[in-house]
């Protein structure tokens, strides 16, 4: 089994997993909690991976998504981050489909940690779009 760990978004929304949901919440730092999801293609034993958020401050999304892109939102598209200086806003961002507004969800933490797990062949091909962003270091 391949294992990577990335911190650029742009290289974890190159993979394309489509199913999302809350896996648990673990003690983070203090009072505060990680929140950990888990992604997959739809065979979670073959290609998964987990996105730690950590030291999580505010959540307001679903348990349970299809289909999203996970980028930075900014204090103008979420006002209500402003309470938390010094964190991160994150926003996991449904497609657009005709006659429906794109669903979006927020989540404040300090960080994230992505670490993905491909059991199949071919790995280089699979995973090595995302490995070539994460070295670039693009924006993440």
């Amino acid at each position: 089994m391949e294992m990577r760990k990335y911190k650029n978004l742009h290289a974890f929304n190159a993979l394309h997993l489509q199913q999302f949901g809350l896996d648990r919440i673990e003690n983070g730092d203090g009072p505060l909690l990680d929140l950990v999801f888990q992604a997959s293609d739809g065979y979670p034993d073959h290609f998964r991976a987990e996105i730690r958020f950590i030291n999580t401050q505010y959540i307001a999304c679903a348990c349970f998504f299809l289909f999203v892109t996970l980028r930075l939102a900014s204090l103008q598209e979420f006002p209500f981050a402003s309470r938390y200086p010094g964190y991160t806003i994150y926003c996991l961002e449904g497609d657009q489909f005709p006659n429906k507004p794109r669903e979006q969800y927020y989540i404040i933490a300090k960080d994230v940690e992505i670490t993905v797990q491909y059991s199949g062949e071919n790995s280089e091909v699979v995973l090595g779009p995302s490995d070539q962003i994460e070295a670039e270091g693009k924006d993440r």
